[in-house]
């Protein structure tokens, strides 16, 4: 997003990335202490970054606000969960409630962003090609966004030696996959309402 700042296209949306931005690096923030606090450590997963894919500029800005959109829905779908676990500390659920308001706002922007970049690509004469790749970045990307929570160094640090077995095994189970299907389904329907064919 920072590379997209005052660039041709995006003078109107510049102001607000700027506060997005900034909100999401103080998220960022609080939730590595938390996890290296807590866990001891940090999971990168390289599969999340976005590949270099050749395709036409206009093509990549919606594809890079469409992956931001698909990160957000899916934190914001359990941080939404946590506000209401009572088995969770209040101070958890507070923050909980507290990033999922904080997240509604960049919910709206991003959706309606990458709506209008989707209708540009369309004016522009996107062809089936286009579409069809569009959908397949997308499609691998919510499918690596959600095996990342199987993070194979963590079955490691588990102590759990049929780790890579185990995780295999429940990315493939039904209801693993029912599972993510149900997080995703808010993406997924607004992704296709828009005419992006994506599956998981």
């Amino acid at each position: 997003m920072t590379r997209r700042v005052h660039t041709p296209g995006f003078e109107v949306p510049s102001e607000f990335f700027h506060h997005w931005v900034g909100e999401e690096n103080e998220h960022m923030w609080l939730f590595a202490t938390f996890c290296q606090k807590y866990g001891g450590r940090i999971y990168p997963d390289d599969r999340l970054r976005p590949p270099s894919t050749g395709l036409d500029p206009a093509l990549e800005d919606f594809l890079v606000f469409a992956r931001i959109l698909v990160s957000q829905q899916i934190v914001d779908h359990y941080t939404a969960r946590l506000a209401a676990d009572t088995r969770l500390h209040p101070a958890i659920r507070q923050l909980s409630r507290i990033h999922h308001r904080d997240g509604s706002r960049h919910l709206a922007f991003g959706a309606r962003l990458v709506r209008l970049l989707w209708e540009r690509l369309a004016e522009a004469g996107l062809g089936e090609d286009g579409r069809r790749a569009a959908g397949r970045c997308l499609s691998e990307y919510l499918r690596a966004a959600m095996a990342s929570f199987y993070h194979p160094a963590a079955y490691r640090d588990a102590g759990l030696a049929a780790g890579p077995d185990l995780r295999k095994r429940l990315l493939d189970h039904p209801a693993r996959r029912a599972a993510h299907a149900h997080v995703l389904h808010e993406t997924t329907d607004f992704l296709n309402r828009i005419g992006v064919p994506v599956t998981v």
